[in-house]
């Protein structure tokens, strides 16, 4: 699996990919838009109905992603592009895990951004998927609130009233998730 074979019109398109000792780089397509965090910072905080619209299309590429056993691990409005059109574009794959490896594409650290990272990201443990849930999750709270989540207990980041976001965030995952491993299943018997 290379991260170039990662197709869908709501993921960048990679163009080249490039990791050794000497050279590490990620060549991805030009993108006209802004940042989801720009758009943020102009709005404030969305009304709910229409972050659920940007979640429902972060979702639908990082199932794709996830579909092929890439975990994007980077998830932030910083990486996510807004068209002109209010189509979203997730970017910047370059921390992703890919399928059958514990290392990461472009570094050996365990990296992210503070604020979006999942509890076993921040302590270098093993991630999946769930991992890129969490900063969705996350991401939901920061629109809809226009606050960063900030409280802390043991150096995680917790959210104080998400439970009903994460109901639904993991409730349509784990359904497109089945729907998608049955029909890889199916696929691969055929």
């Amino acid at each position: 699996m290379k991260l170039s074979e990662l197709i869908k019109k709501d993921i960048v398109n990679i163009h080249d990919v490039a990791f050794n000792d000497s050279t590490k780089y990620i060549v991805m397509e030009f993108l006209e838009g802004i940042t989801l965090k720009e758009y943020l910072k102009e709005k404030g905080k969305l009304h709910f109905n229409e972050a659920i619209i940007y979640i429902e299309q972060i979702l639908s590429a990082l199932e794709h992603a996830h579909t092929l056993e890439i975990v994007h691990r980077d998830i932030k409005p910083q990486n996510i592009i807004l068209g002109s059109d209010k189509r979203i574009t997730v970017t910047d794959f370059g921390i992703a895990k890919l399928p059958n490896s514990d290392t990461i594409t472009l570094t050996d650290k365990a990296m992210g951004t503070v604020f979006y990272i999942s509890p076993e990201q921040a302590s270098g443990e093993p991630t999946d998927f769930r991992t890129d849930i969490y900063s969705v999750g996350i991401m939901l709270y920061e629109m809809v609130t226009g606050k960063l989540v900030k409280d802390q207990v043991n150096g995680y980041f917790i959210l104080p009233v998400l439970c009903m976001a994460f109901s639904f965030l993991s409730q349509w995952l784990m359904q497109r998730m089945q729907k998608e491993q049955q029909q890889l299943q199916t696929d691969r018997l055929a």
